[in-house]
């Protein structure tokens, strides 16, 4: 099953976990942040052997895919992303992929290894689609223009895994997620909107935010309740209903 093949490619990937700061943590939040207006599309699609696929999209960032056959289903995890260093103002918009294809076979993307993003300074925002379940400790630590997170299907926050993103605003995780772990958005303060749209309040670990961090904490309306009930009542300015 799907849960038994990621604990076991957790147990295989050694995790570097802890308050340690992020690597590439020299970033200047104060460089601009100016927007990608470019419609991006992948430019090119090179299938390797070793079951590596690699993305080349047209504002010239690359995302690289590890293709897994070892495990009861097979999948898919993102091991790589680049970003030109030049120019040095012009920011990324990251979507990861819900499969991508190796020898004329569809690999659902469901994971994404340690420190893939970590301190890189020109990544602006985050999606994910349908299928990444799974993100590992520091996978996008210290991306110091990162504004924008959207994961809809993952299980967990994991560790350290947003740490010292300065210029991070808006967070939006599904329904699926049961708890947030310990410095998981340690040095974020410039929260503003957190959506969860989890019914039953995800459990926190240890200094998951910066204490006094002040934001607006939108969840289901049948759950209001439920959250101002549990720690997360202290981390929000205001608890409101998902509109």
């Amino acid at each position: 099953m799907m849960k038994t093949k990621l604990m076991m490619l957790a147990a295989a990937v050694v995790l570097s976990l802890g308050m340690a700061g992020c690597k590439g943590n020299n970033n200047n939040p104060e460089e601009p942040n100016t927007p990608n207006t470019e419609e991006v599309t992948i430019s090119n699609i090179e299938e390797t052997d070793g079951g590596r696929v690699t993305y080349t999209y047209s504002d010239g960032a690359k995302m690289g895919f590890l293709i897994r056959t070892d495990m009861q289903e097979d999948f898919a995890t993102v091991n790589y992303y680049f970003t030109p260093s030049k120019p040095e103002d012009k920011l990324y918009d990251a979507v990861i992929p819900s499969e991508v294809t190796w020898h004329g076979k569809k690999y659902p993307v469901v994971n994404v290894l340690n420190g893939v993003f970590e301190g890189n300074k020109h990544l602006k925002s985050v999606t994910s689609q349908e299928n990444l379940t799974t993100l590992e400790s520091k996978c996008f630590c210290a991306c110091s223009a990162l504004e924008l997170v959207s994961v809809s299907c993952v299980d967990e926050i994991p560790q350290s895994c947003f740490m010292e993103c300065s210029s991070l605003a808006t967070i939006k995780i599904g329904k699926r997620v049961t708890s947030i772990k310990s410095y998981a958005y340690l040095s974020c303060t410039a929260i503003k909107d957190f959506t969860i749209q989890a019914t039953e309040p995800p459990t926190l670990g240890e200094n998951v935010f910066t204490e006094g961090v002040k934001f607006t904490l939108h969840v289901p309306s049948g759950s209001i309740t439920k959250y101002i009930a549990t720690e997360w009542s202290k981390y929000a300015a205001s608890i409101v209903a998902i509109e």
